[in-house]
């Protein structure tokens, strides 16, 4: 059954490439960072919705490029912790721009930055009308963001 203009959408999650992050001359753009920030909490803002965000990390690291230097899995890994520094600008982002309360949850645990995901945690949040930012993809090599996003979309 499809959803009528009446029915209203309550959560969603926002799959953002890691490119949004970086600029021609530089990884890491923090003007990158505010201008997504900025343009996720119009929306929120519209529409009052529930928003769940998975960060990719290709401003920072592509596995590819690594191919010939770096274990598939390793490079894997390094992506995975690329997403989580993109996860950090993008909390920072949005804390500077109005949304103190936003959670960065991954798959894997690196505590002193993060929350572990765990889904009713993350339901949580997202009840309390918290911005989730989700790093780190699956936690688990050979999978992409991507994959993380059709996981995570329940």
């Amino acid at each position: 059954m499809s959803k009528t203009m009446a029915e209203r959408v309550d959560r969603a999650m926002l799959k953002l490439t890691g490119e949004l992050f970086g600029e021609k001359d530089k990884n890491i753009s923090f003007e990158r960072y505010d201008f997504v920030a900025r343009q996720i909490l119009q929306i929120v803002d519209v529409t009052n919705i529930q928003m769940a965000i998975v960060v990719g990390g290709g401003n920072i690291f592509r596995g590819r490029q690594a191919a010939t230097y770096v274990d598939h899995t390793e490079a894997d890994a390094m992506g995975m912790l690329a997403t989580v520094m993109n996860g950090i600008g993008l909390r920072e982002a949005l804390d500077r721009n109005g949304t103190p309360d936003t959670r960065l949850m991954t798959a894997f645990d690196v505590h002193d930055f993060a929350e572990p995901f765990i889904r009713p945690k993350a339901r949580h949040h997202l009840d309390e009308h918290r911005l989730v930012i989700i790093a780190g993809g699956l936690g688990r090599p050979n999978f992409s963001t991507d994959s993380a996003v059709a996981q995570y979309a329940d």
